[in-house]
């Protein structure tokens, strides 16, 4: 995704490895605030100056980069492992969960991994302890007068 001045201007733009017909750079987004290049007209696309190129090719380039760190590190990993031991070859880079009571969403640590979560799941069960504290306070009433609907 591309802004400008915190505007959406292409909202997704393939590079790198996703340019190709194949399966790699499959699931990367990236965020880019390029204030350096000039909108059209209509706002809707970028001037396809000598600056855009370059910006395309270095992401490109950083894309394939990631990529690849990404896959050699899993191979890397998991190249020390039994020949018996499966290897799950589609972990995701962070793990998420939703709170059953408000429905946020909250990253767990590396250490702590989804499957081994019970069925429901509340913020009060974050082993994070500053994520835990903040939803004790909400919980005792600290926050509540900004949830309360006139």
């Amino acid at each position: 995704m591309m802004y400008h001045s915190n505007r959406l201007i292409k909202a997704y733009e393939r590079v790198g490895y996703q340019t190709k017909p194949n399966d790699l750079g499959v699931g990367v987004v990236g965020v880019i605030e390029c204030n350096w290049l000039q909108p059209t007209h209509n706002k809707q696309d970028f001037d396809y100056t000598k600056q855009y190129r370059a910006c395309i090719s270095a992401l490109g380039s950083k894309l394939n980069d990631y990529w690849n760190e990404k896959k050699q590190g899993a191979t890397r990993s998991y190249q020390s492992a039994p020949a018996n031991a499966q290897i799950p070859l589609d972990r995701p880079d962070q793990s998420w969960v939703q709170c059953d009571r408000c429905l946020k969403w909250r990253k767990l640590p590396d250490t702590v991994h989804a499957d081994s979560l019970l069925e429901k799941w509340f913020c009060e069960m974050n082993t994070d302890p500053v994520y835990r504290y903040l939803v004790v306070k909400l919980l005792l009433g600290y926050q509540f007068e900004k949830l309360v609907i006139p």
